[in-house]
């Protein structure tokens, strides 16, 4: 069930949201929510470590020949529970509100230039360093901020903008994935 290959691996998501949804439930209960979130960056930096950053670290953390439980960065600790803090965090200080001040393309400018540090990052890994493709990066999380503000800020008239659209599908584009990445 904590790593979500029971049926498929791309599968690691659900459980990761689960877990990583209660133990902000809990943290929220007894008023951790910024230790929280603290704890979950500091989790996150090492959860790239056995992602697209591995080759640049001098030890494995990651690996499931040597690990029993650490077999892969990609879960609940490592990287569901960063969002989850991520989105409670940017709730609790009304982001909503702070993104709307500016135009939406301002945001735009910030997805293409994130986007573009984020394949120039992946790039300098793989070819520099033989990291893995496609892979999580730092310039994930800039460039993940930049799109939900663009959505956000994107001026609609009378019928929903291609974001909404697709958001309405997102259960099934995420189930249906793996069949992209096969």
């Amino acid at each position: 069930f904590y790593h979500g290959n029971l049926g498929s691996e791309i599968m690691w998501f659900m459980p990761a949201l689960i877990i990583a949804v209660l133990l902000q439930f809990v943290a929220k209960k007894f008023n951790l929510s910024s230790a929280l979130f603290a704890i979950a960056c500091a989790l996150h930096l090492i959860g790239l470590s056995g992602q697209s950053y591995q080759p640049l670290v001098p030890f494995e953390i990651f690996n499931p020949e040597t690990n029993t439980f650490f077999i892969n960065s990609r879960d609940p600790l490592f990287f569901g529970l960063f969002y989850v803090t991520l989105g409670y965090q940017l709730a609790r200080v009304n982001a909503v509100s702070l993104i709307k001040r500016f135009p939406w393309p301002v945001y735009l400018v910030g997805v293409i230039l994130f986007s573009g540090l984020s394949i120039a990052e992946g790039i300098w890994l793989v070819k520099g360093y033989g990291g893995i493709v496609a892979d999580y990066y730092l310039m994930t999380i800039p460039v993940t901020l930049s799109f939900m503000a663009l959505a956000l800020t994107l001026p609609t008239v009378t019928k929903p903008s291609i974001f909404a659209k697709t958001g309405e599908h997102s259960g099934e584009i995420y189930l249906n994935h793996g069949v992209l990445n096969i």
